[in-house]
């Protein structure tokens, strides 16, 4: 198991990974192996002056004298080529991320800078770091509960309480950063939640897509009456109630007839009246309809 670091204030990985130095790191086991020679040497060095400090060395032929010195002058020559051996086996990692901190008018409060580092050694961990969909992270990370102990406390907040990264092209990405032996697939899975979340996007719109056509096409319809009905009542204002009260028969008559129209035509009347009986015909037939609202 692997560790992860998550910030609390910071659908594809925007990050650096640094791997065991440059081109491709000796593998874990070559390093055991490395590690158990140096520690069997140490104990035969160990063992060795034991003896002596006992009294129990023996004289030694010759040619045995000869043959272990050859052997101690072997190991000091091979030892610098182990140590650099050993120097691919240790990683190490340092980078920088910068944070701003905004106020309710989304003016810039305050600005931070973490820094991260850490190194490892003989070990097949990776670190890796990168932003990533808020909404992805939340989800993935809500599945893992963190330990009473640990190491790092995730509710640790900065004085600012709408801390961004610096860069507005990251707004509504966390930084994430990651220690373990299995970062690749963390990330990956990390990006396969913002994958689903946008596929269940583009599936609910396209489910709903008729019926949003339809809200959107009965409130346009619903607009449009009552502008219309605005418009009629504002010609009858004009036509019949800014009528003068000294005007004759025939002018009252007129006026009339033409708002009864107009308002015939709203309802799909297509044969204007020719005469107030005509009007009063079709009003009353169609009065139920009218005080409906149809």
């Amino acid at each position: 198991m692997g560790a992860y670091i998550k910030t609390r204030d910071t659908n594809a990985l925007k990050g650096r990974r640094y791997e065991n130095g440059p081109g491709s790191p000796p593998s874990k086991t070559f390093c055991d192996k490395v590690s158990a020679f140096l520690l069997f040497q140490m104990i035969c060095q160990l063992k060795e002056r034991a003896l002596r400090r006992g009294g129990l060395c023996r004289a030694l032929p010759l040619t045995d004298m000869v043959k272990r010195r050859t052997v101690q002058l072997y190991l000091l020559s091979i030892l610098p080529v182990l140590g650099l051996l050993m120097t691919g086996c240790v990683s190490s990692f340092s980078e920088k991320h910068y944070f701003k901190s905004e106020d309710a008018h989304g003016h810039p409060v305050n600005y931070y800078r973490l820094k991260v580092s850490g190194q490892n050694f003989l070990s097949s961990t990776r670190y890796l770091s990168g932003y990533f969909d808020e909404k992805a992270v939340d989800a993935y990370f809500s599945q893992f509960s963190q330990p009473d102990k640990g190491l790092f406390d995730g509710a640790v907040k900065t004085e600012g309480n709408n801390v961004k990264p610096l860069e507005d092209a990251l707004s509504g990405r966390k930084l994430v950063l990651l220690l373990s032996s299995n970062s690749d697939a963390i990330a990956q899975q990390i990006g396969q939640f913002a994958n689903n979340q946008a596929v269940m996007g583009d599936l609910t719109r396209l489910i709903y897509r008729d019926h949003i056509k339809e809200a959107q096409s009965a409130k346009t319809s619903a607009d449009l009456q009552q502008l219309r009905g605005k418009a009629l009542a504002d010609i009858g204002e004009k036509v019949i109630g800014e009528l003068a009260d000294e005007a004759d028969q025939a002018t009252a008559e007129a006026n009339i007839l033409f708002y009864a129209n107009r308002l015939a035509a709203e309802f799909d009347n297509t044969v204007p009246f020719k005469t107030l009986e005509e009007a009063k015909i079709w009003l009353d037939y169609n009065r139920v309809h009218i005080q409906g609202g149809r």
